[in-house]
């Protein structure tokens, strides 16, 4: 292919990004390594070295995160929306896969370590890349989340078996009703509890 050659070491910081980071990520770090490349460019010379684009080191993956734990995407999706757990996009196309740091995954871990309770330590020690802060939380004998909680729409009186079913009636972002449920927001004029809390909302 056409272009500036490879050197060295241009190789050898690809090859330390690709496979940590999200792609995007890997083009714009490789830019503060090294003179810059286009990103066809960049895909072109990982596919030639056989690299994965896909993070399997300082970030992992939503899907990855759903298979250790067990819960669902909704519970993890959940815990990004409501802004307590940051994720990154894989790229800058719409709909991207994202993607959350291990860093991140650690604080988030470390202020609510009740949402991995009953969890096995070598499960825990791959998901935080942590073995310190796995036998904390095992240690702690904390119980296993088993279910949703279901939410109430206090204007309706209406059910739903989680956050996320209420937002799909409601048709609108699960992080308005989670802000609803947590917050005393109102979403369209309605107003959502959680079905084990008294009935206290403060009404706008």
């Amino acid at each position: 292919m056409g272009g500036r050659p490879w050197s060295p070491e241009d190789i050898e910081a690809l090859t330390d990004l690709v496979g940590e980071l999200p792609w995007h990520l890997v083009v714009a770090r490789f830019a503060q390594r090294r003179p810059s490349r286009s990103n066809q460019s960049m895909i072109w010379k990982a596919q030639e070295l056989g690299l994965p684009r896909i993070p399997e080191g300082e970030f992992i993956s939503i899907g990855t995160i759903k298979a250790l734990t067990g819960y669902s995407y909704e519970k993890v999706y959940l815990w990004i929306d409501s802004g307590d757990l940051p994720a990154v996009a894989r790229s800058d196309a719409k709909n991207s896969p994202r993607y959350v740091s291990r860093k991140s995954l650690r604080s988030f871990a470390k202020k609510r370590p009740d949402q991995f309770g009953g969890m096995d330590q070598a499960v825990l020690t791959q998901l935080f890349d942590s073995e310190l802060l796995a036998k904390k939380i095992v240690n702690m004998n904390l119980p296993k989340l088993t279910k949703s909680h279901q939410v109430e729409c206090i204007e309706s009186g209406r059910r739903f078996p989680s956050i996320a079913a209420a937002a799909r009636n409601a048709r609108v972002h699960s992080k308005l009703i989670w802000l609803a449920v947590h917050q005393g927001t109102d979403v369209r004029g309605r107003h959502y509890r959680r079905v084990d809390q008294p009935l206290n909302v403060q009404l706008a």
